[in-house]
């Protein structure tokens, strides 16, 4: 265990050093706006595409499996969003 009374002065000259520290200028509107669209198209990307192979493996084993089995639409399309999950994009 690490004793407080020892680390208590490393504690407080890491805070002096950080208030010395020059601060960065805050981004404007326009720099926050291109940085979130920026952000977002991957996560757009990979959730049409996740959603594209879930439908299309549950459709699958609806008319296959599902026929043959006896499932409810509703396993099929949770036994296709386990494919997404388990073969689909990676982030």
């Amino acid at each position: 265990a690490v004793d407080g009374h020892l680390l208590q002065p490393r504690l407080r000259s890491a805070s002096r050093a950080s208030e010395a520290a020059p601060r960065a200028p805050q981004p404007s509107t326009q720099q926050l706006t291109q940085l979130a669209i920026y952000s977002a198209v991957p996560f757009i990307g990979f959730g049409f595409a996740d959603n594209l192979i879930m439908i299309l493996a549950g459709d699958m084993i609806d008319s296959t499996i599902g026929i043959a089995l006896g499932l409810t639409t509703l396993a099929a399309a949770g036994l296709g969003n386990l494919i997404s999950d388990v073969a689909g994009p990676r982030p």
